[in-house]
């Protein structure tokens, strides 16, 4: 990836980062919310978490320090495997 070409992605995956933080959140404060849809909710996250780090770590650019925390948050929520 270009630096060029990975910078034009960064913010698209910023913003799905956005949006699956927001549906883990959603789902997270619901009442009534079933176990494994917090799951799915939590390693969608974990997923974007993963992209967006990836994409910054392609472009030589230092990686902001609470995205690695937050990757490593979402793993031990998973459990083991943490996927």
């Amino acid at each position: 990836m270009s630096d060029l070409h990975g910078r034009d992605h960064l913010p698209a995956l910023l913003a799905e980062l956005s949006e699956a933080r927001a549906r883990e959140w959603r789902e997270q404060h619901q009442i009534g919310s079933r176990p494994e849809l917090l799951r799915a909710a939590r390693l969608e996250t974990l997923l974007a978490l993963d992209a967006y780090a990836a994409a910054i770590e392609a472009l030589h650019w230092p990686v902001p320090r609470g995205i690695p925390l937050d990757i490593e948050l979402r793993r031990a929520l998973l459990g083991p495997g943490g996927r």
